[in-house]
């Protein structure tokens, strides 16, 4: 069994006291580090991005990115803890980095004295703005009176766009229990739509088809919804015969579920089905 000597134990002990590196060559955590990457979790905390930092200074933005890692290098940090996504002109996903203001200033403590300016401006303009209320309180009585007076005019305009809306629902409610339908030219006429937009919604929405040019027909998924019916009636012929027609009609319930898609923009009149 080999044996260590005093020598190198001393030798040893002295390794044992350096830093180490992981196997992905990145530095242990440090309490510094630590104590930084639960600072940067909390979303209420104010960041600027590499990208605004790089617009702030004239630098480019790969060349800002690769001075915060290396900064992070420096400060044992994983650079992680501070890297984000945003989507580029072309909608593809790009890295970048978010920094707190501690950080943010020891990167641009290199820079000129403008540089330098510049970015601390940006972080009062953010800190000014994180920092003022998001309600004024009123510092004197006809201040406190004319916010009373705005907060009540306001609170009545919501109360009445609420009533205005709960008896547009009723109506609806009222029109959908309704018995009677529409033939679909009827229906655009209530819906206060072309006829013919109506008909190729209807069709591009498969709520009706037709074949080799022949009658409308209702898909059996509209029939069974309720939305659509079909009506039989017989044509009495000079020759004394007779001739059945079948006809598609746009319930009242229908007629409801389109005025929903027209009102809530799910059917546009300039193109058909969002």
């Amino acid at each position: 069994m080999a044996t260590t000597t005093p020598k190198q134990k001393g030798r040893n002990s002295g390794k044992s006291a350096t830093p180490t590196t992981h196997g992905d060559h990145t530095a242990p955590a440090t309490d510094a580090s630590l104590a930084l990457a639960a600072r940067c979790v909390g979303a209420s905390l104010p960041t600027m991005g590499s990208r605004e930092i790089a617009a702030l200074t004239g630098k480019r933005h790969d060349n800002v990115m690769a001075d915060i890692r290396s900064m992070l290098t420096e400060l044992v940090v994983d650079p992680l803890q501070f890297q984000g996504i945003y989507l580029d002109g072309r909608n593809r996903k790009q890295q970048e980095f978010r920094l707190p203001k501690r950080e943010t200033l020891i990167l641009v403590s290199g820079y000129s004295v403008l540089l330098r300016t510049r970015i601390i401006d940006r972080w009062q303009e953010l800190e000014a703005r994180a920092a003022a209320p998001a309600f004024a309180i009123p510092k004197s009585l006809p201040d406190a009176l004319r916010l009373a007076a705005e907060l009540a005019e306001t609170n009545a305009r919501l109360e009445h766009t609420v009533q205005h809306q709960a008896t547009k629902v009723a109506a609806l409610d009222r029109l959908a229990a309704a018995d009677g339908s529409l033939n679909i030219t009827a229906a655009a006429k209530s819906l206060k739509v072309r006829p013919k937009f109506l008909f190729d919604w209807l069709a591009r929405e498969q709520w009706i088809y037709r074949r080799g040019g022949g009658a409308w027909t209702a898909y059996q998924v509209s029939l069974m919804r309720g939305v659509l019916e079909h009506k039989t009636t017989t044509l009495h012929r000079d020759d004394g015969t007779d001739k059945v027609v079948a006809q598609v009609l746009v319930t009242a319930k229908g007629v409801v579920e389109l005025s929903r898609k027209l009102a809530g923009g799910a059917v546009s009149t300039q193109g058909g089905a969002r």
